[in-house]
């Protein structure tokens, strides 16, 4: 499936149930493949909205943020992660 079709397919997806955190997430995390970090921070926002304990979501907000320059938030994210998952530290 070329990159047009995933993101056609995640947004039908999230558009058919709209309380599918998986698109959401897949599509986060296709947006912070593509550098688009202001669209992936967005998305991972609505996950940890519907799922307050996504650490992955808060782990993909923490490298968006540090890709973003934004050390301090990215700390604050990658750590609310670890505190879920110690285990992936």
């Amino acid at each position: 499936m070329d990159s047009k079709n995933v993101d056609a397919f995640h947004n039908r997806a999230i558009r058919v149930q709209p309380d599918f955190i998986g698109g959401y997430g897949n599509l986060a995390f296709r947006y912070i493949k593509l550098g688009d970090f202001e669209k992936a921070l967005s998305l991972n926002n609505k996950v940890n909205s519907m799922d307050p304990e996504s650490a992955l979501a808060f782990n993909n907000k923490g490298f968006v943020f540090y890709k973003m320059g934004d050390y301090k938030k990215a700390l604050i994210d990658i750590n609310k992660s670890l505190k879920m998952y110690p285990s992936n530290s």
